[in-house]
C-alpha cells in the first residue's frame, strides 16, 4: 500500500543504494568538481545594518559570493542625492555640500567593509525616490513601505522620478515612457561613477565591485492583496503603484500620475545605457522611436549622453511579488522579448 514501508525489502536494498552513492562520489568526483557552481552564484541580503563612517566591523561573515545592497541605512537615493543634481558628476553639491561627494561616505564604508570580508560582487538596488523628485502628495503617501511615518526620516517614495519639470514644463518621465528622464539618468550615472573601480577614483580600489544593478525592489507589491488570508498579518505596503485602482494601488486623482510598467522599462533601458553603454532606449528622443545607446553617446548638444561607465556590469530585472498580477506578467514578457537588459 502506498505510504507503507516494507522493512525487509528496505534492508535488502540499502547496501546497494549505499554502494551506488559511494560509486558516484568517488568514481565521478572528478567530473562533479569540474561542473561545480561558482560561489559568486550565491549571495545574501543583510537587512538594515547600521553603517557609519569609521565603523570597525560589518555584519558579513560569509567570505565569498554576492551581497544585495538593499535596506541598508544611509546608502539609498534620498540619503545620497539631497536635491536635483545638474549632472551625473559626484562632485555636484547635491551629492555633498562641499563638492566632495560627502553623501556617499556611508556607501563607501559599506563597500570597503564588504570587500575586506572577501565579497567582491555587490547588487545595488537603485530605487526609493527622493521627495524632491515626486509631487508633494506622492512624497507624503504613507501607503509606501519606504515611508517611515510622521516625525521620522523620509526614506523614499514609491513613485517614478518625474520632477523637476524641464524647461518646457514637462515631466522628466511620462507614464508612456517618453521624456528626458534626466533626474533618473543623473542619479544612476553619479552612483555608478562613484563606485566604479575600473578607471574612476571616487570610491577607490578598496571598495567591492558593484557588478549588478537592480532598478526597483518588488515593484508589484501593493498595499492590498485580494487573496490575503484574513487570519495572517497584513501584507507590506506598496513599493511601486502600477495599478490605477485606488483600492489596490495608486489613486490617480490624489497621487497621480501613477507609475507604469512603461516607465519602469524606460528606466531600465536608460540605466543600461548609462552604466554599460549597451542596448537601445525606447521612446527617446520622441514617442515610438528606439535609439541605439552608442548613437546617443555620439550625439552633440542636449541629446548627447556621457560615455559608458562599466561595460562589465549587468542590469538585473526588478524583483516582483504577486507574479500572477497582469502588471508583473507584462513586465516579465518585456524583459524576455524586449531590449531591456
Amino acid at each position: 500500500m502506498l505510504g507503507e514501508i516494507d522493512h525487509k525489502e528496505t534492508c535488502v536494498k540499502k547496501p546497494l543504494v549505499v554502494f551506488a552513492l559511494l560509486a558516484v562520489l568517488f568514481g565521478c568526483g572528478h567530473v562533479l568538481a569540474q561542473q561545480a557552481i561558482p560561489n559568486t552564484f550565491f549571495g545574501q541580503h543583510v537587512n538594515n545594518p547600521t553603517i557609519e563612517p569609521g565603523e570597525s566591523s560589518y555584519p558579513v561573515q560569509v567570505t565569498y559570493g554576492e551581497l544585495r545592497n538593499w535596506d541598508v541605512y544611509h546608502v539609498s537615493w534620498p540619503d545620497i542625492e539631497t536635491c536635483a543634481a545638474h549632472s551625473a558628476d559626484p562632485s555636484d553639491t547635491c551629492f555633498g555640500s562641499g563638492g566632495l561627494a560627502e553623501n556617499f561616505a556611508a556607501l563607501k564604508t559599506e563597500l570597503e567593509a564588504v570587500n575586506s570580508a572577501g565579497v567582491d560582487n555587490v547588487m545595488f538596488t537603485l530605487s526609493r525616490t527622493p521627495s524632491w523628485a515626486v509631487t508633494p502628495n506622492q512624497a507624503l503617501d504613507s501607503n509606501c513601505n519606504y515611508y517611515r511615518g510622521a516625525n521620522s526620516i523620509y526614506d523614499g517614495a514609491c513613485y517614478a522620478p518625474i520632477l523637476p519639470k524641464d524647461s518646457q514644463g514637462n515631466y522628466q518621465l511620462n507614464p508612456d515612457g517618453t521624456g528626458q528622464d534626466l533626474t533618473w539618468r543623473n542619479w544612476v550615472g553619479a552612483v555608478a561613477t562613484y563606485v566604479n573601480n575600473y578607471g574612476q577614483t571616487w570610491c577607490g580600489s578598496n571598495c567591492a565591485h558593484v557588478m549588478y544593478w537592480e532598478i526597483w525592489n518588488e515593484f508589484t507589491r501593493n498595499s492590498t492583496n485580494p487573496n490575503q488570508d484574513p487570519n495572517s498579518p497584513p501584507p507590506p505596503h506598496a513599493s511601486w503603484f502600477s495599478s490605477k485602482d485606488p483600492s489596490y494601488g495608486c489613486n490617480e486623482t490624489t497621487n497621480g500620475p501613477c507609475p507604469t510598467v512603461d516607465q519602469l522599462i524606460r528606466m531600465t533601458e536608460d540605466a543600461r545605457c548609462v552604466i554599460t553603454g549597451k542596448g537601445y532606449v525606447d521612446n527617446y528622443p520622441s514617442a515610438g522611436v528606439s535609439t541605439l545607446c552608442s548613437d546617443l553617446q555620439n550625439q552633440q548638444g542636449n541629446y548627447k549622453w556621457p560615455p559608458k561607465i562599466d561595460d562589465t556590469a549587468e542590469i538585473v530585472q526588478p524583483s516582483v511579488t504577486f507574479p500572477g498580477k497582469s502588471d508583473a506578467l507584462g513586465s516579465l514578457r518585456c524583459f524576455l522579448y524586449c531590449d531591456t537588459g
